[in-house]
């Protein structure tokens, strides 16, 4: 009996000795879970698997009391050139950490919001930047149309180092091509129009746009005062102005930050004609991002295998007829 506790006592001991070479206790004693390596190692096989991707927007910022954070602008911000209209939003986690332990994070997309989750954190630690103090939350869309806005609502003292975004592309029957058109921060006063056509073809003189149709235009741009304007035309339909934000003292600036993303939708379901953008106000523009999509890509409607005129017929059926007409002579 001696001898069977004695085997015991030495097994419990190898096995507490293994898991202190491979996890970090606190004062508790429970595990902290700030091994955030090998959690992104074994997240980013589960996304792969999946045919997901991340978005990571970088924050480090402090919040107090109700705020909202804009997820689709401040992914706009830090990746201009993201096409958010093709990518459906599967769920969204970040790490942030409160001072109490219990701020409040919640999803809301479109119009539908999801479930709250509590972000931990205590108060010895909310002023310690070491990782291990910070929560990790994921929060799901749980299914919800993506379209429309993709915000998080965050109550409390909470401070938020990341946000990451886990989409899926869109199961589309077209594929939609992309051209950055650099601007490279030209400035315009007034009352001005850019030629979208003619700037494409000073890129790629061989594009053939008459086999492409026009599904929007994203400007990176600012305007002195915030207050310019831009407005998309195809053909004779013109879409509704959009401001072009801004400020004095970040209009000089050469920061990608100082600009702003402005995304302007086709007003018409037609790409003949024109293609331009109007600007109203004192505005650079640093890049034109143009989203095409080529004419007839979409699903393939099935045509009579013979598209001959019916009354003509073909060569049998005429033929088969003379017959007829033979015997009914004879």
């Amino acid at each position: 009996m001696k001898n069977l506790l004695l085997v015991t006592a030495l097994s419990l001991i190898t096995v507490t000795g293994a898991l202190a070479k491979d996890k970090k206790f606190n004062r508790t004693g429970s595990v902290i879970l700030d091994n955030f390596d090998q959690r992104d190692a074994y997240y980013d096989r589960y996304i792969s698997n999946r045919q997901q991707q991340k978005i990571r927007i970088h924050l480090g910022e402090h919040y107090r009391g109700f705020n909202v954070l804009k997820l689709k602008q401040l992914a706009k911000q830090q990746h201009p050139s993201l096409n958010l209209q093709q990518m459906k939003l599967s769920s969204v986690k970040f790490v942030a950490k409160s001072k109490r332990g219990m701020g409040q994070a919640t999803l809301l997309v479109g119009q539908n919001f999801g479930l709250s989750e509590t972000i931990g954190g205590n108060r010895q630690e909310f002023h310690v930047e070491a990782p291990y103090t910070y929560d990790r939350v994921r929060l799901s869309s749980n299914g919800m149309n993506s379209q429309g806005k993709w915000q998080i609502e965050l109550q409390g003292n909470i401070k938020v180092k990341k946000v990451v975004l886990i989409v899926e592309q869109k199961r589309t029957h077209s594929r939609i091509q992309t051209l950055r058109i650099p601007m490279y921060g030209q400035q315009y006063r007034g009352f001005n129009v850019l030629k979208i056509k003619q700037l494409i073809k000073q890129q790629n003189p061989r594009m053939n746009l008459q086999q492409m149709k026009i599904q929007s235009i994203t400007l990176m741009a600012k305007s002195k005062q915030g207050r310019g304007e831009a407005t998309m035309i195809i053909g004779q339909s013109a879409g509704y102005p959009e401001v072009v934000g801004g400020q004095p003292r970040a209009f000089n600036s050469q920061a990608p930050r100082s600009y702003k993303s402005v995304l302007l939708q086709n007003p018409s379901y037609s790409s003949q004609g024109k293609w331009q953008v109007e600007l109203q106000g004192n505005i650079k523009v640093k890049t034109i991002i143009v989203h095409l999509k080529k004419k007839g890509s979409g699903p393939v409607m099935r045509t009579p295998t013979n598209p001959r005129n019916p009354r003509r017929g073909t060569r049998r059926g005429r033929s088969v007829t003379r017959r007829v007409v033979r015997v009914l002579d004879a």
